[in-house]
């Protein structure tokens, strides 16, 4: 194997084909998933201490330009000295399993008992029971038209729920565009008054393009927290299953507060974060590329515990993970997911390089244990 293709497939820069090509390489023997567990490590160690990662790099390039001159026992021995944390870099591609099949459709609920299921290829006009128009949807786009409208009574509410496995897109009728996470939902009027502040309120997560009005502030409520806008680009994840509710400012500038009201203004690459049921909010900088990366069809991980990836990859995927063991439970992995046209088992396969462990598949549920002697 070439080490200039290993290095290359480890920085996230191979392309497909080479990709598949490290993979066969990989599996040919369990000397060669030794080797390449070394050159993981040794690639790991260079951004924390250059020097020491560049004697590792020559060590692991000699071993694998003289596999028939090294023993197992070697190999051992340089990992321990190399290794500082146990952490898996690398780019996976895959295609969804026959096996693990994604379930349900966005549904639309509209105030009063009526439900629409909005299928992936439908192109045309939504109307209600009424004979009104509601909305345009294109495929995976739903669109409101720009009404000026306003009611004397009441002003409908309708709920956009995405299913896991699932994103979807919805342009409210001011005009601001919400990307929709896989497992979320967005409450919102069928179009806004003309007085008062824009409202809507998000579980899960989504992405806002907000269209600018300074004279009708847009606020997103979560369970947990609240943000306020005129208009700007951020991020916001506020899932019931986490422990944490962070938003992470693209453009322009937007006041995030939690229950408690302790607010703070962020502006352009800062995040806001809050650990549910606790008065203090975080405010850093962050690579917010990251965090919107689900929008691109990606997860990227950054020492990233395996707990939290398993959430993702449930939402990703419409699976549900059952991890019995605890060694797995306590790794951290870095990495980017391609989760359009994804494979689980391989994902899995990939996981299993770095910490070896055993999993079934049955239906949508993935059982992983301990490996066996």
């Amino acid at each position: 194997m070439n080490i200039k293709l290993l290095y290359k497939y480890l920085q996230n820069n191979a392309t497909e084909k080479e990709v598949a090509e490290v993979f066969k390489w990989i599996e040919l023997s369990v000397e060669n998933k030794q080797q390449f567990l070394l050159l993981k490590k040794s690639t790991l160690l260079t951004a924390k201490a250059s020097a020491n990662s560049q004697n590792a790099f020559k060590v692991v390039q000699e071993q694998i330009q003289n596999t028939t001159e090294r023993k197992t026992s070697n190999f051992y021995k340089y990992a321990a000295v190399i290794v500082v944390s146990v952490v898996i870099s690398m780019t996976w591609y895959f295609k969804t399993p026959k096996d693990i099949e994604q379930q349900g459709y966005v549904e639309l609920e509209i105030e009063g008992g009526e439900t629409k299921e909005l299928t992936e290829t439908h192109k045309g006009w939504l109307i209600n029971k009424v004979g009104v128009l509601l909305a345009k949807q294109n495929q995976q786009e739903l669109s409101y038209q720009n009404q000026n409208k306003r009611l004397k009574n009441h002003i409908p509410v309708h709920t956009l729920k995405v299913p896991h496995g699932k994103t979807f897109k919805v342009v409210l009728s001011d005009g601001t565009t919400v990307f929709l996470n896989a497992g979320s939902s967005l409450r919102y009027p069928e179009y806004f008054d003309v007085e008062g502040a824009r409202e809507v309120y998000l579980k899960g997560e989504a992405f806002f393009n907000v269209t600018k009005d300074e004279a009708h502030p847009f606020i997103v409520k979560t369970q947990d927290a609240l943000v306020q806008v005129l208009g700007t680009q951020f991020n916001l994840s506020a899932y019931d299953d986490d422990e944490t509710v962070h938003c992470e400012l693209l453009e322009g500038k937007v006041l995030f507060s939690n229950l408690s009201k302790t607010s703070v203004a962020l502006t352009s690459g800062e995040q806001a974060l809050v650990n549910k049921g606790s008065s203090d909010v975080q405010k850093s900088t962050v690579a917010v590329s990251e965090y919107t990366s689900w929008m691109r069809g990606e997860l990227i991980f950054s020492e990233t515990p395996f707990p939290q990836i398993v959430k993702k990859i449930e939402r990703s995927f419409n699976v549900k993970i059952n991890n019995h063991y605890a060694v797995l439970g306590n790794q951290v992995f870095s990495g980017i997911i391609k989760v359009k046209n994804g494979d689980v088992k391989e994902l899995f396969e990939l996981f299993k390089i770095d910490t070896p462990f055993q999993y079934n598949i049955t239906g949508t549920i993935i059982e992983i244990t301990e490996p066996q002697p």
